[in-house]
């Protein structure tokens, strides 16, 4: 006779996997987010607000634009809703004037000219959606593989009706084992 634990032991080895899975991901989402660009792109003009209310720190003047580093988190506009923010990027405005470079610096606002733009880190989320899809498909495979040494729940299923049939086990065992079975389909 099987009892209710060993025959449920498939079904605990999948529900662990499930939540591990759910773990994964929501792990995934909050490191993507965190990896994220935390720029907010604005326009010039509003560059220069900011800039009058004394909040640039400090000016990056990469090929692809500016990015501006603010002293304190402030409320910036862009476009789809008001966001706080320490970093705002003014996109292809190429080199500032020479005047307007001096007049940050003599405020303080720390101004250096890069190069190459910064590598972003989107390879990470690359790196985990890969694992964590590797991982599903690892645990597929494996699913996969029991079937094939064991059967199918359906045969499982076919395998039972007919040792009921054949009178080797009771109606309740039929109906337990018949319900765990049930639960893996």
């Amino acid at each position: 006779m099987v009892k209710a634990e060993e025959a449920g032991e498939g079904e605990g080895i999948s529900l662990r996997f499930a939540i591990l899975l759910a773990v994964g991901l929501v792990v995934l989402v909050m490191a993507l987010n965190q990896v994220g660009s935390t720029e907010v792109p604005i326009g010039l003009e509003h560059l220069k607000r900011l800039d009058a209310e004394d909040l640039v720190q400090s000016v990056e003047i990469a090929p692809g634009g500016w990015h501006v580093t603010l002293r304190r988190p402030s409320r910036i506009d862009n476009g789809s809703g008001e966001l706080i923010t320490r970093q705002v990027v003014v996109r292809e405005q190429g080199e500032p004037g020479a005047e307007q470079a001096r007049g940050w610096r003599s405020r303080g606002v720390r101004v250096e000219r890069i190069s190459e733009p910064e590598p972003e880190n989107g390879w990470l989320g690359g790196v985990l959606v890969s694992g964590l899809l590797g991982l599903g498909v690892w645990h597929l495979w494996q699913q996969m593989q029991k079937h094939r040494r064991e059967g199918s729940p359906r045969q499982h299923l076919e395998r039972l009706e007919q040792e009921f049939k054949d009178g080797k086990i009771t109606q309740e065992e039929y109906q337990l084992r018949a319900e765990l079975i049930m639960a893996e389909m």
